[in-house]
């Protein structure tokens, strides 16, 4: 039986993952084409500072609406209809409410969040982002929304819908940028950009109707317990998940002060690195976060720790050599993803260079999520949030001390830095007020992958060496690409092999079982 529960969450892990990227794959495509477009000039840091003030900043109050969601809608699943129709027609209305006030006040207050956020932009380039941000600010009021339906879905075990509900946006968008951007330019990929989050709200409608079966009613029930609950979540939530978003808003304001294009430059690879490392982190999250909370509502409490543990652990295993091939293969991948038209080399190389600082805190984005989870999960919200301001603060600190002496490269160091600092500590409180947590276990793990990840990099660089694998054609970045991958992941998957790590091991054990249990 727990064979089956684990072999189940694995295949819809894996599904999530493979839609995920999926998913990533079509907006990479969107993104060369944005790229490609408008290069790094004015017009693409006006709307990447747009879609900064705009869906970058709220799309942590969506991540703290569907965090928020998922404990509640698992405990409505077994309550009588006539509270079930309360709450959720509740909680609905709440989130309208709350999405409408803030997309008013951000029309209303336009001019000071540019003040705040594009301190150094002037003239027709402030004008134009003001335009801008103000064609996208409703992309607040979808986006809480879209992530209400997200949170609902996965508490229902309906993980295929959430994963794809990009596509339609990611589709018109790229369709706009070969047929529409000469005629209609910018602002005309800034409505799109609205309508794009407009769809995916509108498409898991019909679907949390469907596994809700509730009925709904005009109020706000502030009464209703679970409406409450709801209420005080989403603050704490989303200000914590507010975390990353904060520290690439801090980086965002020190990019501008780097001359034209920077902040372009810092968006493509934050953009980039924020695909990979969620694909991953949140595909399994998004499995396991529900099944926390079962196990700890159930009173296993040995099975929730162990949960962690090795989630951790898979993390460690999973984020670790990609983190580092990503950095390795960097520059590479973003001239093959983004070099052409206005995106020329001088942009790739800077884009190349903060994409490898931002990959160096892959793993540490990854435990701070899923501790983050494991905290939320036994009712703990102080922790959290006292972590959040640490590393936001010490970012904003880091930023301008190490600006000075590295220049734009001490940007995504610091928020490196700052991540594992706070990894460290959260790490730490969770041991002392807990008791659980095996970092043995850890560090054994983290041993035997860096290992790994050394010798796959040897062998990356090595073959790159041997064969002078260097070209400016397309089709050859590909290959050389597929080459250092192919032999990365052969290299790191053999040497843990020799080094019997234990999770490696266990895994193949269970497809030795599975395929038995097969053949009788």
């Amino acid at each position: 039986m727990e064979h089956n529960k684990k072999s189940r969450a694995m295949n819809a892990i894996i599904l999530i993952i493979a839609l995920t990227i999926l998913s990533k794959i079509i907006g990479f495509v969107r993104d060369a084409l944005i790229g490609s477009s408008f290069g790094t000039g004015t017009e693409s840091d006006a709307y990447f500072m747009g879609i900064t003030i705009t869906t970058t900043i709220f799309l942590s109050l969506g991540s703290g609406i569907a965090t928020t969601i998922i404990p509640i809608s698992m405990k409505l699943q077994k309550d009588d209809s006539q509270e079930k129709n309360r709450a959720y027609s509740g909680i609905i209305n709440w989130v309208l409410l709350i999405s409408a006030v803030i997309t008013v006040l951000c029309f209303m207050f336009t001019p000071e969040l540019l003040e705040v956020f594009a301190k150094s932009f002037s003239g027709d380039k402030l004008q134009l982002t003001g335009l801008l941000t103000k064609i996208m600010i409703p992309t607040v009021f979808f986006i809480c929304l879209a992530y209400l339906f997200v949170g609902i879905l996965q508490a229902h075990e309906q993980y295929m819908l959430p994963a794809i509900i990009s596509f339609p946006y990611n589709i018109i968008a790229i369709v706009f940028l070969f047929i529409g951007v000469k005629q209609y330019g910018i602002v005309g990929l800034s409505v799109i950009t609205t309508i794009g989050w407009l769809l995916q709200m509108l498409m898991q409608v019909p679907r949390v109707w469907k596994v809700t079966g509730f009925s709904y009613s005009a109020g706000l029930f502030y009464e209703n317990k679970y409406v409450k609950d709801f209420l005080v979540g989403i603050i704490t939530i989303s200000l914590i998940s507010a975390t990353q978003q904060l520290a690439f808003l801090s980086d965002n304001a020190i990019a501008t002060y780097f001359g034209e294009g920077k902040v372009s430059a810092l968006y493509y690879s934050n953009m980039l690195f924020l695909a990979i490392v969620t694909t991953a982190v949140y595909g399994i999250t998004a499995v396991m976060f529900p099944k926390f909370n079962k196990k700890f509502v159930d009173l296993d409490k040995t099975a929730f720790y162990k949960s962690i543990d090795s989630v951790i652990q898979g993390i460690l295993l999973f984020m670790v050599p990609v983190s580092a091939g990503l950095a390795i293969v960097s520059k590479n991948a973003i001239s093959i993803i983004l070099m052409r038209g206005e995106f020329d080399i001088k942009a790739v190389e800077v884009t190349a260079v903060l994409l490898a600082g931002y990959a160096s805190y892959m793993v540490a984005f990854g435990i701070w999520d899923v501790l983050n989870k494991a905290y939320y999960t036994m009712g703990n919200k102080r922790i959290p949030m006292l972590i959040s301001v640490l590393i936001i603060i010490t970012n904003i600190v880091l930023n301008i001390v190490l600006t000075k002496p590295l220049g734009l490269v001490g940007i995504p160091l610091a928020t490196s830095i700052s991540f594992y600092l706070g990894v460290i500590v959260s790490m730490f409180l969770f041991r002392y007020s807990e008791g659980l947590l095996d970092i043995k276990g850890f560090c054994v793990t983290f041993i035997k992958t860096i290992t790994s990840v050394a010798l796959m990099a040897a062998a990356i660089y090595g073959i790159n060496s041997v064969l002078a694998l260097d070209s400016e054609g397309i089709i050859a970045k590909i290959i050389i690409l597929a080459i250092d991958m192919g032999l990365g992941i052969l290299v790191y998957f053999i040497t843990l092999l020799l080094l019997k790590e234990k999770n490696i091991m266990e895994i193949i054990q269970n497809i030795k079982n599975k395929n038995k249990g097969r053949a009788i």
